[in-house]
């Protein structure tokens, strides 16, 4: 039995992986020139070595903890918030370093100014036992706590405005940090650390990897997949997974439930002249359009989630909207060197009433489904990918 992967991002990779260590033969099939989907490094002419967005990844996250113990590039990870979460108010200039650990509350000095412990604990059991329909906004809307820690936190976690996002999956969220928070990025680049190392894998396993290569339809029999269009012609296959995005799957397989609604982001990348440099690797802002800054090197890096609102926008003048709420932290203007990049449809949208399938949930005996829109119980992250793609390949007997 040979298993045919069609997508190349972490799902793909995590299922090929997977199914390499079992022996299983592996052919990878990726559109894309190269591997990672999301997770993709370039070199920019000026900028250097740059991801194409600040992926965080915190410390608890089963999946990807054993994919880097896997990769052997635990070391290439890097925490973010030794100390805690570092907070500016721009509304008020207020500073403030939230406790990554939640028995550290105690600490009246490591929680939002102004808020006592007890507004925490109430805001913790109105979440555990918010309904599955309601929003974020619908269960932390009235607590002093939701512009200053909420709304930014399940705005990055779930990619959604929290009048639409599900309060049940930011419950999820919070519930597998254990009571930790503790984000690391990539040291070096997202495709060091966790995209070459695979590659390299399936490449000493004997795997087929084929990137540019584009799957243009299944050809379905019996309720079985019989063959798949690839480059104009039409490869045997006994086993398939269908590792893709939302909109690819549900073109390659019409009535699949996919989600149809998403959200985008934007990254702007800034390239930090000699001696100007954030006080640590990263800060959240509040009541600005910016909401997370990341540095690397001499690389800054400025996030926006759920920034549909803004991509219409021409780059620069995103660039500027977005300099005008770190100009005063750094004190420098607009480096010449930038780069904008918009995700149009970075995730889906993690809405209450969002359907999600299984990997057996294709209809076809021999298709299997990935990919981190898929019933992980997650959002749209890199854990999520990783899960999905390990769930996939397990199914495969």
């Amino acid at each position: 039995m040979t298993v045919h992967i069609i997508g190349a991002g972490l799902a793909g990779l995590a299922a090929a992986v997977a199914l390499v260590d079992r022996g299983i033969p592996v052919v990878l099939l990726e559109a894309a020139p190269q591997a990672g989907g999301r997770c993709r490094s370039w070199v920019d002419p000026v900028l250097g070595l740059i991801d194409n967005g600040a992926h965080v990844v915190l410390a608890s996250n089963r999946a990807v903890s054993a994919w880097l113990d896997r990769l052997g590039t635990r070391a290439e990870m890097v925490p973010l918030a030794v100390g805690g979460l570092p907070f500016r108010d721009l509304r008020n200039h207020a500073d403030w370093v939230l406790a990554a650990d939640v028995r550290a509350l105690r600490d009246p000095r490591r929680r939002v100014p102004g808020v006592g412990l007890s507004c925490y604990a109430l805001d913790g059991v109105r979440l555990a036992t918010a309904g599955r329909t309601a929003t974020v906004a619908d269960v932390l809307g009235s607590s002093p706590l939701f512009e200053t820690l909420w709304r930014p936190i399940a705005v990055a976690a779930l990619n959604t405005p929290v009048e639409r996002a599900s309060a049940a999956l930011l419950r999820r969220v919070l519930l597998a940090t254990r009571g930790h928070i503790s984000p690391m990025i990539a040291h070096h680049s997202l495709a060091r650390a966790l995209i070459e190392p695979a590659l390299r894998i399936l490449a000493e396993q004997g795997a087929q990897v084929r990137c540019g290569a584009r799957v243009s339809h299944l050809i379905r029999r019996a309720g079985r997949v019989e063959a798949i269009g690839v480059d104009g012609a039409e490869v045997p296959v006994t086993t398939v997974i269908l590792a893709t995005g939302p909109e690819i799957a549900g073109r390659l397989l019409p009535g699949l439930p996919v989600p149809t609604a998403s959200h985008g982001i934007i990254n702007l990348h800034a390239l930090l002249p000699d001696g100007v440099a954030l006080p640590g690797p990263m800060l959240g802002l509040i009541g600005g359009t910016a909401e997370w800054l990341f540095q690397r090197g001499p690389v800054l890096t400025i996030t926006v989630s759920a920034a549909d609102r803004l991509l219409d926008h021409p780059a620069d003048d995103i660039a500027r909207l977005l300099w005008a709420d770190v100009e005063p932290l750094l004190g420098i203007p607009l480096p010449a060197a930038t780069r904008v990049i918009k995700e149009r449809r970075a995730t889906f949208a993690a809405t209450p009433d969002l359907a999600r399938s299984g990997p057996r949930d294709s209809g076809l005996a021999n298709l299997v489904l990935a990919g981190d829109w898929t019933a992980t119980g997650l959002p749209a992250t890199i854990e999520g990918a990783l899960t999905s793609g390990t769930h996939a390949a397990a199914a495969i007997r």
